[in-house]
């Protein structure tokens, strides 16, 4: 196998219609055998929908994480792969956050039974947080442009440590701005570990604050 890996896929069959859930995905008609469900989602899908999959490292078995936009095409600028407006908004009109729960010590999601933990609100952006800063930006055909960090792009280059830090911080703020979710980051502080920097921050969210520490490689 290749590995475990996220992918979109078309509901063609619900529990209200045909009492079963099935869905078109990675060139396959995927039936309830094939099929995990986070909380609440089997009974939550309908045709037409969207959603966001997991597909196990055996490639045998694809978990439904998150129900997106309706039969709709999301659109470009839309920020894969979270259920978010496209621009920001007041709090009071954003939809709650859900994410997959993340283990960050390993970088996998997190499992129970085999079914991916649902997570919200500040924990959600949390984890939202991590997964963006840790996917390069232009490179993934699978995520928009709008999504990513391009940090990677620093790796190599003769820049001086003020300046590399600089570009460290610049490109870690843009990252996460993206997100309807976050305000603000503040309290930005890069150190040098090894051939590594090391960057502490807090998050500011619609939830209240997080604190994140990131590592890097922007040698």
């Amino acid at each position: 196998g290749t590995g475990a890996a996220l992918l979109f896929g078309s509901v063609t069959k619900d529990i209200e219609h045909d009492g079963e859930v099935a869905v078109q995905a990675d060139g396959l008609p995927l039936t309830e055998d094939d099929l995990g469900f986070a909380s609440g989602l089997r009974r939550g899908v309908s045709r037409g929908n969207r959603v966001l999959l997991l597909k196990s490292e055996d490639e045998q078995h694809y978990d439904v994480l998150l129900i997106m936009e309706g039969g709709e095409p999301m659109a470009e600028e839309s920020i894969f792969p979270f259920l978010q407006p496209t621009a920001a908004a007041p709090a009071a009109e954003l939809p709650v956050l859900r994410e997959c729960a993340w283990d960050f010590t390993n970088d996998r999601p997190i499992l129970r039974q085999g079914v991916p933990v649902v997570v919200e609100r500040a924990e959600a952006v949390a984890v939202w947080a991590w997964n963006a800063l840790h996917t390069e930006r232009f490179l993934w055909p699978c995520f928009s442009p709008g999504y990513g960090s391009e940090i990677y792009t620093l790796i190599g280059q003769g820049y001086q440590p003020e300046t590399k830090r600089a570009e460290v911080q610049r490109y870690i703020e843009e990252c996460l701005l993206a997100s309807p979710y976050i305000t603000a980051v503040t309290g930005m502080t890069v150190a040098a570990v090894g051939d590594r920097l090391a960057v502490a921050f807090a998050i500011q969210t619609v939830y209240g604050e997080i604190q994140m520490e990131v590592e890097t490689d922007a040698g």
